[in-house]
């Protein structure tokens, strides 16, 4: 997996952003918890200054409701969490998995039909020679069909 934020992005920015949110709008991350948290530990893993950082709380983020409706018709149209996200319109990035997820299980939602999760450190989704050999010959990107309702 590449680095998005390798350490003279972060220490270029660092030195011009007056807090961590500040960073984040800098190098484009998306403004929510899990980035957050992540590149604040890049940060500190790089060892970069941040003592000018001011404390600058994030956003808040709009109260959403996870209906029982709302969220089967999501289902219905996803093979993940992170599909029923962008489905909802609500940004992946920093969405509440472990709260839907909850919330999947207590109203009995199925996603039988949800894709495994993959590890991105097992690698044996899509072995690299295989993927190179099925970039190089396609010729465009499919389209990916989805059930009339989902739009």
């Amino acid at each position: 997996m590449t680095n998005k934020y390798p350490r003279s992005v972060l220490a270029e920015a660092a030195k011009e952003s007056a807090s961590l949110v500040d960073l984040m709008r800098r190098v484009g991350a998306p403004i929510g918890s899990k980035p957050y948290n992540y590149l604040r530990h890049r940060l500190a893993h790089y060892d970069i200054d941040t003592s000018h950082f001011q404390d600058e709380p994030l956003p808040e983020r709009p109260k959403r409701s996870y209906s029982k409706a709302i969220l089967t018709e999501a289902a219905s149209c996803s093979t993940s969490i992170r599909e029923m996200f962008l489905h909802m319109g609500i940004p992946p990035e920093d969405g509440p998995y472990q709260h839907v997820k909850r919330r999947i299980r207590h109203y009995n939602i199925d996603t039988s039909h949800f894709m495994p999760p993959r590890s991105p450190r097992d690698g044996s989704l899509f072995p690299e020679q295989e993927f190179t050999q099925a970039v190089a010959a396609s010729h465009g990107l499919a389209l990916i069909h989805r059930f009339d309702a989902c739009g």
